[in-house]
C-alpha cells in the first residue's frame, strides 16, 4: 500500500505542477522544476513513511476502527496540506507578479477547508458505522 500511495502522489503532484503552468500559460523553467521536484519529494516521502507507520502502529497496539480512522484523516490532512503547500510554490513560481502581503494565499484557509470536508466525511460514516453496529 505504502508504494502505491506514493506513486500517487507523486503522479498527482506532477499533474497540479503542469495544470498550474498550463493556466499562467508558461513553461517552467529547469531550476524551478528542480525546485519543485524536492518538494514532490518530500510529499512521496511523507506519504510512504506514513503509510508504513500507520499500518505497523495499528498492526502492533490492535488499533479499533476508530482509531484507524482517524490515523488515516490525519495523514490525509497533512498530504494535503503538504501538497497545498507545492501549489502555492508552483503559483510563485509562474506567476508574472509577486503576490503582495493582501492577496498571498495563506495555509490556514486550506487547513481550514480540508479540516471542514473531512469532518463532514467522518460525520456522514458515523450514523452507518452505529446503525451496522447495533443490527448485528
Amino acid at each position: 500500500m505504502a508504494a502505491l500511495d506514493m506513486a500517487i502522489i507523486l503522479w498527482r503532484n506532477q499533474k497540479m505542477i503542469n495544470e498550474v503552468a498550463a493556466i499562467y500559460g508558461i513553461e517552467l523553467g529547469y531550476w524551478s522544476r528542480i525546485k519543485l521536484i524536492r518538494s514532490i519529494i518530500v510529499n512521496v516521502i511523507y506519504a510512504g513513511s506514513t503509510e508504513v507507520i500507520t499500518d505497523l502502529g495499528t498492526q502492533l497496539l490492535s488499533v479499533e476502527m476508530t482509531g484507524k480512522l482517524s490515523t488515516r484523516i490525519a495523514q490525509g490532512l497533512g498530504g494535503g496540506l503538504l501538497t497545498a503547500r507545492l501549489g502555492y510554490q508552483a503559483m510563485n513560481l509562474c506567476r508574472p507578479i509577486a503576490f503582495t502581503s493582501k492577496n498571498k494565499p495563506k495555509l490556514t484557509q486550506v487547513h481550514q477547508h480540508l479540516l471542514g470536508e473531512l469532518t463532514q466525511f467522518t460525520s456522514s460514516i458515523r450514523p452507518a458505522t452505529k446503525l451496522s453496529l447495533r443490527i448485528k
